[in-house]
């Protein structure tokens, strides 16, 4: 038996099953949507054509002793109902899913091999992000310069002036990661709200202590430390810290 498959626009339906159940018996339409079966004569079959973008069609086909002619079959467009879709951010906090802002992992500072532990030491390993030295936390972005990086902590900007001027170093940066509960970082493309025409956004927002706790840490390069303390009510609150850094026992050899 040869046939043809064909769409409601009489287009041929290319890569359609074709099967008979009672031989169980099947081909695959040509680019012609065109298929031969060899089946016995003098008999009544139960025909199936089945496409995933088209309703399954299920006919019974008679077979007699004088040879048929090429069969024509149609197939049903298939149409898929989809259930409502509700995107949302991956996090429960939606500041951090804000496009065009990357959320930094404070822990991954502690790890990083450098001589302190600054929350611009991160920044310096992200992609466009240049420093101006291992000893510094200055750094710019796609090309600015060092004073072109707006910078918030706890949704107020900083204004501080770099000394950038060669063989001018700075020491420690004005975020004290003991204190730091989170930070965001963006080389473009940030809210309007956050200001415009500089090369990058840093916001860095402090804890808010719920009970007492402290940390201290101490080397050859310094020692930083902070307290933090709150009240059963958590009506008042306290945080401070304090850094210490002496890069001495690295440069005093150098040139």
């Amino acid at each position: 038996m040869q046939g043809r498959v064909l769409d409601e626009q009489n287009e041929s339906v290319i890569g359609a099953r074709v099967w008979v159940r009672e031989v169980e018996q099947d081909a695959y339409t040509d680019t012609q949507g065109a298929f031969n079966l060899t089946l016995p004569r003098s008999a009544t079959y139960t025909l199936y054509i089945a496409h995933i973008a088209y309703e399954t069609l299920q006919q019974s086909i008679r077979l007699t002793s004088t040879p048929l002619r090429p069969l024509t079959f149609r197939l049903v467009r298939r149409y898929y109902a989809l259930d409502s879709i509700s995107v949302r951010p991956k996090y429960e906090d939606a500041r951090i899913a804000r496009m065009g802002i990357s959320e930094v992992t404070l822990a991954d500072i502690e790890l990083l091999p450098a001589i302190d532990t600054d929350l611009s030491r991160i920044l310096q390993t992200l992609p466009g992000v240049a420093s101006h030295s291992s000893l510094s936390n200055l750094y710019s972005v796609r090309g600015g310069n060092y004073q072109e990086n707006l910078i918030y902590l706890e949704n107020m900007p900083l204004y501080a002036p770099y000394l950038v001027g060669g063989a001018q170093q700075q020491g420690l940066g004005f975020g004290n990661l003991a204190l730091a509960q989170s930070m965001s970082f963006s080389a473009g493309a940030w809210e309007s709200r956050y200001g415009g025409k500089l090369a990058s956004m840093l916001e860095v927002a402090y804890k808010d202590p719920t009970k007492p706790a402290a940390s201290l840490q101490m080397g050859f390069l310094g020692a930083e430390g902070h307290i933090e303390w709150a009240n059963k009510a958590h009506t008042l609150r306290l945080l401070t810290g304090l850094r210490y850094k002496d890069t001495r026992s690295i440069l005093r050899n150098l040139d």
